[in-house]
């Protein structure tokens, strides 16, 4: 159990939760099997020896322990039930050097009933949102003269503010950012930069997307598999689609292309891993680098009538961060931070390229799902960037104290929750309306 318990802790950053972690095992297999990451596959076969080997000690300990004591005693029901308690609380307490009521295992079944009754509360809020026709069920009339905005929303794999911890590391990433971004600068686009809090950190990025286009929080599996019962759920998708936008995926990251719930929120058309067409050698978890993917994307721009809504994921700056080929690498592989700086650098260069070439008016979102699996102390901070070649936007968000013109996210101002992002999307394209005060009232009772 101590092991359990701290490979959940130092992997995801959260007490564990049986059930939910249980639920979590089809993806961490897949992602071992990807051998894109052989150290971590390592340590994961280093932990279930332990596992094994702890075991097999605390079971030979518990027969020489309870059968010495059995032997001398008549009060049989009293030494099995102190010997229980000596093994789930204080012999684990001891070993994991922690004070025995907050982590025992005793301890860590209260809070998780504790957690599971709070879960429960959650479904049913999440359940009676969804019956209602979820956060985007109030469409704005939109106005026929008002242009029709083209929306790309791409979610950078692992783009968590922990990249701007070191100051020195950070500033050459920003040069090399900048120097990127320099001809979108030319041609007349403009970007502005804030800052979301995501639900996860260090993976289950389905989260915090789920939680970003339904504009619920999708916190756990158990909310991510009642969403899936919807299918497809109320979401921005769902509300650009009634407004005539015509909506593509890409999802180099998901590798079975039979899953029925790699469309979620139901797009008109999706692209997996196979589907992509990749035939040069794997890179990293994702196996196909990001170039190719969003070349792939352009090339369906003009097959597509406007509006359009384009959802890309990108997976080249996913742990363990291999150098993509061709990349001319600007940092030293030395640590895990390095190697994560560099296929940053490689992200913009190509996105910058990508976004270069967009000639219709375009709102580009730019958005991490949660930070790398780096920082020991994440603050579940991810960055953001709305980039776009619509001038009137550029007067309206500079007075937007959450915005920040250009690359750097605002020093003081709180971060959106990644609830809202979609909200405030929806409402720039003026497609959609707050509920009002009394409604919000309503959904909260």
């Amino acid at each position: 159990f101590g092991l359990y318990q701290g490979v959940v802790e130092a992997f995801l950053q959260r007490p564990p939760r049986f059930y939910h972690d249980l639920l979590l095992l089809p993806s961490a297999y897949e992602y071992l099997q990807s051998g894109a990451d052989p150290w971590l596959a390592a340590r994961v076969g280093l932990y279930g020896g332990l596992f094994l080997l702890a075991g097999g000690a605390g079971l030979w300990l518990w027969r020489r322990f309870h059968h010495s004591l059995l032997a001398v005693s008549e009060r049989k029901a009293l030494v099995r039930g102190l010997s229980v308690l000596f093994f789930l609380w204080g012999g684990e307490a001891i070993w994991r050097q922690k004070e025995p009521l907050e982590m025992s295992f005793l301890g860590a079944v209260y809070e998780g009933a504790e957690q599971s009754l709070l879960d429960v509360a959650n479904q049913d809020r999440l359940r009676a949102s969804l019956e209602k026709g979820g956060v985007f069920r109030f469409q704005a009339p939109r106005p026929s003269s008002s242009p029709l905005i083209d929306l790309y929303v791409i979610f950078v794999e692992s783009y968590g503010r922990s990249l701007m911890d070191d100051p020195l590391l950070y500033e050459r990433f920003q040069k090399e950012r900048l120097l990127a971004y320099e001809p979108l600068d030319q041609a007349g686009w403009f970007s502005f930069t804030s800052v979301a809090t995501t639900p996860v950190f260090g993976g289950r990025s389905w989260l915090a997307t789920a939680s970003f286009w339904t504009g619920l929080p999708i916190e756990t599996q158990l909310d991510y598999d009642l969403l899936k019962s919807y299918a497809p759920p109320p979401s921005l998708v769902s509300l650009l689609k009634a407004h005539g936008y015509q909506t593509l995926s890409f999802q180099p990251g998901s590798s079975n292309p039979r899953d029925p719930h790699n469309n979620l929120f139901g797009f008109h058309k999706l692209w997996v891993r196979q589907d992509l067409a990749y035939p040069g050698p794997k890179v990293g978890w994702g196996e196909i680098p990001d170039e190719f993917t969003l070349k792939k994307a352009f090339d369906q721009i003009s097959r597509h009538n406007r509006p359009r809504l384009f959802e890309i994921k990108t997976v080249s700056t996913h742990s363990p961060w291999p150098r993509p080929p061709g990349h001319e690498g600007v940092f030293n592989p030395e640590t895990a931070m390095h190697r994560y700086l560099d296929t940053m650098v490689y992200e913009w260069r190509e996105l910058a390229r990508f976004i270069a070439v967009l000639k219709d008016p375009s709102l580009v979102l730019i958005l991490g799902d949660h930070e790398p699996h780096i920082d020991p102390e994440p603050e579940h901070q991810v960055l953001m960037h709305v980039v776009t070649n619509v001038a009137s936007f550029q007067r309206k968000w500079r007075q937007n104290p959450h915005w920040h013109p250009g690359l750097e996210p605002p020093n003081l101002a709180p971060p959106y929750a990644m609830t809202d992002v979609a909200q405030w999307v929806a409402k720039e394209l003026e497609l959609w309306q707050p509920l009002a005060q009394k409604d919000r009232l309503e959904q909260s009772r």
